[in-house]
């Protein structure tokens, strides 16, 4: 398509053949840049187009807006011209693009929240999986760090008795209690033995709050 209207267009839109006419009848009604060229009248498209929306984007002050109320439906001289035929072609052209975009935009909003719809629920399936890899990953990390820092001599039947007692006090309050290392196996200034003396039995609250810290006397 021609960013100028072609001559069949202007003779429609105008209903003159003559040049000077043509451009007399379009500033008439309100084609105001439209100009006499070696060849016949120059109408650009984009101002047509603005024109007859009613608007004039490269205008820098409000102009004359296109009077075509001799080309209106109520006209019948109007109905079943040339010029009618082109203006409804372009009419149903904008309505069919206009419906077209709407279109994709929806089917591309469809697909995101679908997208994002899977990708939530593969996170929520896959979170207790995570969080169990994560917990045997630390526990797995807690037996080697034993294993290391249990000595040959340690009393392993004193232990147990620790974790007894633990197993015992949860039973018996009814609050869960932990086995603790009083100086930690991991600690940041010193580490401790995996060793009876070196145990302790806390609620569960409170081991947690104490996690990996000792304080060392100066």
């Amino acid at each position: 398509m021609s960013i100028v209207l072609t001559e069949e267009e202007l003779v429609a839109l105008t209903g003159y053949k003559l040049a000077t006419m043509q451009l007399d009848r379009l500033r008439k009604d309100g084609f105001y840049r439209a100009r006499m060229g070696r060849r016949g009248v120059i109408l650009e498209r984009s101002h047509y187009d603005a024109v007859t929306r009613g608007e004039d984007s490269t205008s820098a002050a409000p102009r004359k807006v296109a009077n075509l109320s001799h080309l209106t439906d109520s006209n019948p001289k109007w109905i079943g011209t040339k010029s009618h035929a082109f203006h409804e072609n372009r009419l149903r052209e904008r309505e069919e693009h206009a419906a077209q975009l709407v279109a994709e935009a929806e089917a591309v909003k469809s697909a995101t929240e679908a997208r994002l719809k899977a990708e939530r629920e593969h996170r929520d399936k896959m979170r207790p999986i995570h969080r169990a890899a994560l917990v045997r990953h630390h526990a797995a990390k807690r037996r080697v760090a034993m294993l290391k820092r249990t000595p040959p001599w340690a009393n392993q039947a004193a232990i147990r008795a620790v974790y007894d007692e633990a197993l015992r006090l949860t039973r018996e309050t009814g609050v869960e209690h932990h086995v603790d290392h009083i100086v930690p196996l991991q600690g940041e200034l010193v580490s401790g033995l995996h060793v009876e003396n070196n145990l302790q039995v806390l609620p569960w609250r409170e081991n947690i709050l104490k996690r990996n810290h000792f304080e060392v006397d100066a």
